[in-house]
């Protein structure tokens, strides 16, 4: 149901709105449970895109969520290129202790596509 509602709040939305970053990201969170994985990455990357340079409180989750789901469908040098953003935005400054699980999850999927994030 959830899906459906934020599915059709996106024809009320127009280019620029800062609310889709946080629909396309919450949609792109749905794909990922429901294990829609092509789905994830396109709603990930749209939430991306509508952030922008994404340097608002909270948007640089966006890097962390593009990183995993671009790890899952094994674009590695996408996913490593996203996921080190996250690691020198968050993991490196004062925000790293709120994404201590998020860090972590990086670094492991750093690791696990043959990469390091330091």
């Amino acid at each position: 149901e959830a899906e459906k509602v934020l599915s059709q709040s996106l024809q009320f939305a127009k280019e620029g709105d800062k609310a889709l970053f946080v629909i396309h990201s919450l949609l792109g969170d749905i794909a990922d449970r429901k294990q829609e994985t092509d789905k994830a990455v396109k709603e990930y990357e749209a939430a991306k895109k509508a952030c922008g340079q994404c340097n608002e409180a909270g948007q640089q989750i966006a890097f962390f969520n593009l990183g995993a789901a671009y790890a899952t469908v094994g674009k590695k040098s996408e996913a490593m290129g996203q996921l080190q953003n996250f690691q020198k935005m968050i993991c490196k400054g004062a925000a790293a202790q709120r994404y201590a699980d998020q860090c972590t999850q990086a670094q492991q999927l750093a690791t696990k596509l043959g990469g390091n994030l330091q």
